[in-house]
């Protein structure tokens, strides 16, 4: 019986090891996501950029701008959320 509580024990330790191991990985990618904020950095000014009306829908190359966080989306319409915080394009 005993060796049954060995795997057990080893399979949780590996679980547990692996889990950390995906949350490590995916903590990297969030904190070395390239997008510039659009607000310079000052979270309180988010709202400023956002309540702006005179930033345009779509940016350079045709695709569709965030209202939220700025990000280019592609310009096609079946996309309704960002690809970059998951907000709604049309920015309610």
């Amino acid at each position: 019986m005993a060796n049954v509580w060995d795997w057990t024990l080893g399979y949780l330790v590996v679980f547990a090891a692996l889990q950390l191991a995906v949350y490590v990985y995916y903590r990297r990618q969030v904190d070395d996501d390239p997008t510039p904020d659009p607000a310079g950095g000052d979270p309180a000014s988010v709202d400023r950029v956002v309540a702006n009306t005179s930033v345009r829908d779509t940016d350079e190359t045709g695709g569709r701008r965030c209202p939220h966080c700025g990000a280019s989306n592609e310009p096609d319409s079946r996309y309704r959320y960002c690809r970059n915080c998951a907000k709604s394009l049309s920015g309610a």
